[in-house]
């Protein structure tokens, strides 16, 4: 009789424990309702025939996790790229009817101007103030550009230290998590702030998350484990051809390989922001080579040989300026020497440019040369106007075949001829054994002009004699270029946008469903809450009896 008493004391006790505890639970989650980082709690094992005390459960679903950190890695990467691409197109401005494009047109129509009048010195000033603007423009392009590669720089050093900053906080809470066996609340609020920092580290990198039997997680940043348990690799950023790059301390990993923000920023930047800046440049300067081609075939107001209209620093990204020696009366607009105040042969020759002068063919040539000592050459013209020439030939002092290969630059001339510029070639590093280019000294740099047989133009006889023609689309000018360009970026930034409407849309819904697998209902906690109420009144009331029994017991043996 009194071990049934006394079992009924424990389990009536356990009982009251069990309610007073659910509605701490029930507080605790109204408390927290409005909190978007906290996971709705409750009890487990209420009822334990081992007499284990009853286990605080986070109602956590790991696969609705999964989807919204997924649509988080991509909402990351996409607000980046749009909202870079808006900055790239706001550069631009209207590409019909002002900013660059009209800059070109009204350049050229300058010098159409003087064609009809070479004598005017006034229309000569305005080639010239034509030219600066042309110039001006081309300059706050390549510098707005230069200002958001230089801000992508400085983001992609502070994603870097924020990142490293939640994988040690990581660490942290995975170290701290694994050693709280017997306080399973305490578990769940640092399990709630690890799934705060999770969240944040799948919008930056795209990590992917494990979970490990002891309570950790292993995270995955591509193809590195990131934190893996107490372990932990942290990112670091060293200097690269195009700027800050991103790579693991310790490893020698090729790039950073993850996705998110940290991957927008390093592919906007090497990838839409440098093909920008580069088209940029290569407008820029072929306008100005082509300017200056003609511009030396002419002669000037005062009968002498035309220099060159630009000045051009090839090493300078957008590196164009009006030549400071020229004047008015310097402009070569003349083809004739004997008429130089009636001829404007070279200034509409120079006018005709800006109705098309790109190459819009690019190829491989091969070919043998049976009249001299080389047996095969193949000159490749990428579309990039990159120059690879490999050339074979006997060596008649060892009576060896050799190999050399040079690369360069080639653009076309608006007479359907191309100039080709050698300027390195490859060779091997005499001590460590590996391939390398080197410059091609001055004295010898190889800077033809060749026609579109490739047969050259200059007298030299170096002639690459193709029967394969290089052919040019010279419908393209360089204004429907630059528009075609803008085009080209706002299709980009119109698609960048489109990805980030759908990304923010599956956030909403992943978001939606977290909500109601573990979002805190207040009006359902009340409910709970005064239904644990009742049934603590009601253990309380068998307590209660039993306590009477007792009594009656005690009495009845005395």
């Amino acid at each position: 009789m009194i071990r049934g008493i006394s079992s009924g004391f424990y389990t009536a006790t356990r009982a009251l424990q069990s309610s007073q505890w659910a509605m701490h639970l029930h507080l605790e989650n109204i408390a927290n309702a409005n909190d978007p980082n906290y996971t709705r709690r409750t009890l487990e094992n209420r009822v334990d025939p081992f007499g284990r005390l009853p286990e605080v459960v986070r109602m956590r679903d790991l696969f609705i996790d999964f989807q919204y950190r997924r649509a988080q890695s991509s909402a990351g990467y996409a607000s980046i790229r749009a909202d870079l691409m808006a900055r790239v197109e706001d550069i631009f401005g209207d590409p019909i009817e002002g900013g660059l494009a009209q800059a070109i047109d009204r350049f050229f129509d300058a010098f159409k101007a003087v064609s009809e009048d070479p004598a005017d010195e006034v229309l000569r000033i305005e080639a010239i103030e034509a030219g600066r603007r042309f110039v001006q423009h081309i300059h706050e392009a390549m510098s707005q550009l230069t200002l958001i590669k230089s801000q992508i720089n400085e983001k992609i050093q502070g994603a870097v230290t924020e990142i490293n900053a939640h994988l040690e906080n990581l660490r942290n809470l995975n170290s701290r998590i694994a050693t709280m066996v017997g306080s399973s609340e305490m578990a769940a609020d640092l399990m709630d702030q690890r799934d705060r920092v999770l969240d944040e580290l799948a919008r930056l990198t795209g990590a992917r998350v494990t979970y490990l039997e002891d309570g950790t997680v292993r995270v995955m940043i591509g193809s590195v484990p990131a934190v893996d348990g107490t372990a932990i690799n942290l990112l670091e950023v060293v200097e690269g051809e195009n700027g800050p790059t991103v790579k693991w301390q310790g490893f020698n990993l090729p790039a950073y390989s993850g996705h998110g923000v940290l991957s927008a920023l390093l592919e906007m930047r090497d990838g839409d922001l440098q093909h920008v800046i580069a088209e940029v440049d290569k407008l820029a300067k072929n306008v100005a080579r082509e300017v200056n081609y003609w511009h030396r075939q002419g002669y000037d107001l005062d009968g002498h040989e035309g220099g060159d209209f630009f000045l051009i620093q090839d090493d300078v990204p957008g590196g164009v300026y009006v030549h400071p020696d020229l004047t008015p009366r310097k402009i070569a607009a003349a083809g004739d020497e004997q008429a130089l105040q009636m001829d404007g042969t070279i200034a509409d020759r120079i006018y005709q440019l800006s109705y098309g002068m790109w190459p819009q063919y690019a190829g491989e040539y091969t070919w043998t040369d049976p009249d001299g000592p080389a047996i095969e050459k193949t000159l490749t013209l990428g579309k990039d106007l990159s120059v690879k020439f490999v050339h074979t030939y006997l060596d008649s002092e060892t009576g060896n075949y050799v190999t050399v290969e040079q690369r360069g630059t080639w653009y076309q001339n608006v007479d359907g001829s191309i100039t080709i510029t050698l300027t390195e070639e490859k060779t091997v590093d005499p001590e460590t054994g590996e391939e390398i280019w080197v410059k091609i000294p001055p004295e010898v740099l190889h800077h033809r002009r060749y026609d579109q047989t490739l047969v050259a133009l200059d007298g030299s006889g170096e002639d690459y004699k193709t029967s394969q023609p290089v052919v040019v689309d010279k419908s393209s000018s360089p204004t429907t270029w630059y528009r075609n360009l803008v085009g080209l970026i706002g299709s980009r930034g119109k698609a960048a946008i489109h990805d980030n409407e759908i990304a923010e849309a599956h956030i909403q819904v992943a978001q939606e469903q977290r909500s109601s697998k573990w979002g805190v209902s207040i009006d359902e906690e009340i409910a709970l809450m005064t239904a644990e109420q009742k049934a603590f009144a009601a253990v309380a009331r068998v307590l209660t009896v039993l306590d009477e029994m007792l009594q009656t017991l005690i009495n009845a043996v005395s």
